[in-house]
């Protein structure tokens, strides 16, 4: 799609990848922080929010810059569904009583 459609260049699909990691490492500070206060199931669904829209902007894109806030999108999205969803299947565990048969 990124090639065929909108004729991207190897230097900017590679520029997405940069922006989708560069943004997931301060992203990882502000979804522990976000974690900390609301609990891990309402990140999990932050989250997975955050990376739906990234189908939105890739659907409607004519050109490559809604790509690039598609990249932001995924690194902080990601970034968020790699925190939570561990914590949140403990969270559901320990409240069962049964952790190790979740682990």
């Amino acid at each position: 799609y990124q090639v065929e459609r909108l004729h991207m260049t190897n230097t900017q699909i590679a520029l997405l990848a940069n922006v989708a990691a560069l943004c997931s490492i301060p992203s990882n500070f502000v979804w522990g922080r976000f974690m900390d206060r609301h609990g891990p199931a309402r990140t999990v669904k932050l989250s997975i929010l955050f990376v739906s829209v990234i189908g939105v902007l890739y659907l409607f894109a004519e050109s490559p810059w809604p790509l690039y806030v598609a990249a932001v999108f995924s690194g902080v999205g990601f970034a968020g569904i790699e925190l939570s969803y561990l914590q949140s299947i403990l969270h559901h565990a320990a409240a069962d009583g049964r952790p190790a048969r979740y682990q």
